[in-house]
């Protein structure tokens, strides 16, 4: 009951009104909600969760590309440095974005004859 912090209620009778014990309950309750909110909003936010978060996602999705095109040279690189591997991955994608591209590039030309 001491950490209820009576100062914040004036005039609330707590031990004999079962009302004001619940308003003040709820209200409490309420608070600490918020407060463990904010407190994971900072922490969340953080830059170091940002980046574990991002570097937990490279990781994942290296070991995804590993087992679906079973790369050993990958898996190889992977195991000497996940930094690299995760870059080989991301030029490989873009060449292939850019190679697609062009492929899809098209003339139409008339043949007149």
């Amino acid at each position: 009951m001491k950490e209820l912090r009576f100062k914040e209620f004036p005039g609330i009778d707590i031990y004999n009104n079962q009302k004001d014990y619940d308003y003040v309950i709820n209200n409490m309750s309420h608070l600490y909600a918020s407060s463990r909110q904010r407190r994971h909003d900072e922490w969340s936010s953080s830059l170091d969760v940002m980046n574990y978060v991002n570097h937990k996602k490279d990781i994942d999705n290296l070991i995804s590309h590993i087992k679906e095109h079973k790369d050993t040279e990958l898996l190889e690189l992977a195991i000497k440095s996940p930094l690299l591997a995760i870059d080989r991955i991301k030029m490989n994608k873009e060449e292939n974005n850019n190679k697609t591209d062009i492929a899809n590039t098209t003339f139409n030309h008339k043949l007149s004859i």
